[in-house]
């Protein structure tokens, strides 16, 4: 995906006449709610907002009916966790206009990714991963752009909504499979998605139940959309999307979208580490093992600071993408960063060393980060999360 990267930098200016917005956190971009023009917000089947935005919404929240899904159908029976009739028919009902998006940006991808003898081969895992990233994010994107924004309520066509709940649940279950072809010693960037594969080892890890709700899919219909992105789909309708962002405007989503779920990531992951380390900090103060409590203090500290340094780059690249102000990451305040993440550990850390009147490690600017800084981060959370 270089290629297409690279090409899409200079694409990011904005049109004459268009003033830049201020510069958005990513923590912004991925919590603030956003509802379609049914009043129907992104992910509804997850307990990620405040209960307000749900009055008034009937889910018709019932029984599993997938005898056929092992994880949502145990011993039998349907899954204790209800599924969302509401939101089972809103896929079914949009299911061929995100087809239809899919096209759109699939097309795009690999007229300008591929030579031309090779555009009708399926995807790899991280050409599927690359267009997945892009679908999460179309709404958001819609929302957050500097030129001709969607309100971010009531505005938003469902299919759009409806497609970034798809992607996401798509993306966890590649991730899967990565993680299996892992597992087996094979290359899982250039190997080829099998669709039954993803919906199995998704099975056995239980991705299809959420804490409130179960997936809506069910397994044919998710390795039928599997399949879709893989090879491409047969049968289409036209959706939304490409009513509202015109061909020459693909390359911001593109670059949109994958800051934004690479940035999400990153801050998943360090709110998971720091409520670990919460943990660990509170066993050994009330140990009074003051020279480990300092030790895994100082050490984490350094650990948050690298990876904000990831998660600022692509706040910066998500921003530069819609065409918005960028803030320079050295000018942002680390105590302004860890509180906007809501990171407790790093918060009560933050306090200690204002109490011993050290000062707090500043934020740098990456330029570019490469795969190997992501690497490094990855081996440290997992040092924390043994």
């Amino acid at each position: 995906m270089t290629e297409i990267y690279n090409g899409f930098q200079d694409s990011t200016e904005l049109r004459p006449g268009v003033t830049a917005l201020p510069s958005l956190s990513l923590v912004e971009m991925a919590d603030l709610p956003i509802t379609d023009v049914d009043g129907i917000p992104k992910e509804s089947d997850r307990d990620l907002y405040e209960e307000k935005l749900f009055e008034g919404i009937d889910f018709r929240y019932q029984a599993c009916p997938f005898s056929n899904s092992p994880s949502r159908f145990p011993s039998g029976a349907p899954h204790e966790v209800p599924i969302s009739g509401l939101e089972r028919d809103r896929l079914s009902e949009n299911y061929y206009e995100i087809l239809g998006n899919l096209q759109v940006v699939r097309d795009y991808y690999i007229d300008n990714t591929r030579p031309e003898t090779e555009r009708n081969k399926p995807l790899s895992i991280i050409e599927m991963r690359d267009i997945l990233m892009t679908l999460n994010y179309a709404a958001n994107y819609l929302v957050y752009r500097s030129a001709n924004p969607i309100d971010a309520f009531g505005r938003l066509p469902t299919d759009l909504l409806v497609m970034s709940n798809v992607a996401a649940g798509s993306l966890a279950a590649l991730s899967v499979q990565m993680i299996v072809l892992k597992n087996e010693g094979k290359d899982s960037i250039d190997a080829v998605p099998d669709p039954e594969v993803m919906v199995e080892e998704s099975e056995k890890m239980g991705k299809m139940v959420g804490g409130k709700t179960v997936c809506a899919a069910s397994p044919e219909l998710m390795v039928h959309f599997f399949k879709a992105v893989v090879d491409g789909p047969r049968k289409i309708e036209e959706g939304s999307l490409s009513k509202y962002i015109d061909k020459s405007e693909l390359p911001q989503l593109f670059d949109y979208g994958k800051a934004m779920y690479e940035g999400a990531g990153s801050v998943a992951s360090l709110r998971e580490v720091d409520r670990s380390i919460l943990i660990l900090l509170d066993s050994k103060y009330r140990e009074k093992d003051w020279v480990n409590f300092n030790e895994i203090s100082s050490d984490y500290m350094v650990h948050a600071f690298k990876e904000i340094a990831l998660i600022l780059q692509d706040q910066a690249v998500a921003n530069q993408a819609l065409g918005r102000v960028v803030e320079e990451s050295s000018k942002i305040s680390f105590d302004e960063i860890i509180n906007s993440l809501d990171l407790k550990g790093a918060i009560t850390v933050r306090n200690l060393m204002n109490v011993r009147k050290k000062s707090p490690p500043r934020t740098q600017n990456v330029t570019n980060p490469k795969n190997s800084d992501r690497q490094r981060a990855s081996t440290r959370r997992k040092k924390y999360l043994k």
